[in-house]
This record gives C-alpha cells, structure tokens and sequence, in this order.
C-alpha cells in the first residue's frame, strides 16, 4: 500500500467518526426534545384531569340541587 491510499484510508475514516458523532449529537437533542415534549403531555394531561375533576363536582351539585328544587315545587304546587 502506498502512502496516499494509507492517507486515504486514515482520511475517510477520520471523515466516518466525526458522522456517527453527529449522528450521535443528533440523537441525543431528539431524545432531548421528547423529553420536554413528554413533560408538557404530562403537565397538560394533569391541567387536564384537574379541570374534569372541577366539572365532574359542578355536575354532582347541580343535580343536587336540581333534585332540591324538584322537591320544593312539588310541596308548593299543591298549595296553588
């Protein structure tokens, strides 16, 4: 083997190193960005959750209250 193919040779695999390091930068800023982007998922489904929770006790006081004044019409309609 010559000395230009040995130099080459040396060249072109310097050149694959520094790919597969970039590759590797590359990787690693996707798994990054998944990772905020799986904190936000989770915050927003806890946002979420919360506001159903609220509206799930809105509902159950209104259909008491509902049934209250059910109740109350019944005891006056009678009396009209």
């Amino acid at each position: 083997m010559n000395k230009n193919s040995l130099y080459f040779l040396i060249f072109i695999s310097f050149i694959a190193g520094c790919g597969k390091s970039e590759i590797e930068i590359q990787k690693e800023k996707i798994r990054q960005q998944a990772d905020e982007l799986r904190i936000k998922i989770d915050s927003t489904q806890n946002a979420i959750d919360s506001a159903r929770a609220g509206l799930d006790s809105l509902m159950y006081k209104i259909k008491q209250d509902s049934s209250e004044i059910d109740s109350m019409m019944k005891k006056i309609n009678p009396l009209k």
